[in-house]
This record gives C-alpha cells, sequence and structure tokens, in this order.
C-alpha cells in the first residue's frame, strides 16, 4: 500500500479563508499526540510524525503524519 500523508493546521477557531474567499473557515487544534492515537486506532502505522512551526505566509504551526495502512 502507498504512503499516506496527514497534514494538520494547529490553531484553534474560526479565521478569515487563508484562500483569499470570503468564507470564515474553523480549523479545530489537534496535538502530534492525538493524531497519532487517531491514526492508530483506525489502523495506520505511523512512519514519522514531526511539527513545523508557523512560517509567515500562514502564520500556524502545522503537523505532518506519514502513516500506512497496517
Amino acid at each position: 500500500m502507498a504512503p499516506t500523508l496527514l497534514l494538520v493546521r494547529t490553531s484553534l477557531g474560526y479565521i478569515d479563508d487563508p484562500l483569499g474567499s470570503e468564507l470564515r473557515v474553523h480549523w479545530p487544534e489537534f496535538t502530534a499526540q492525538e493524531l497519532r492515537h487517531a491514526a492508530e486506532a483506525a489502523g495506520f502505522q505511523i512512519d514519522e510524525i514531526a511539527t513545523r512551526e508557523a512560517y509567515d505566509e500562514i502564520p500556524i504551526r502545522r503537523i505532518y503524519l506519514s502513516a500506512m495502512r497496517r
């Protein structure tokens, strides 16, 4: 099976759409540990999980999770 990569924003609340639409979007906050637990409970084996601090373009931290279905 092909690996799966999950990218998650780690800030909480309603924000203006970073893609420029007129909508406000809700992006919930998850910790790396919560994502690891959810992926493992869904039958994935975690290859790697990393957190990237915010860059200037969109000031949010991100979590990268790479996993394969068991």
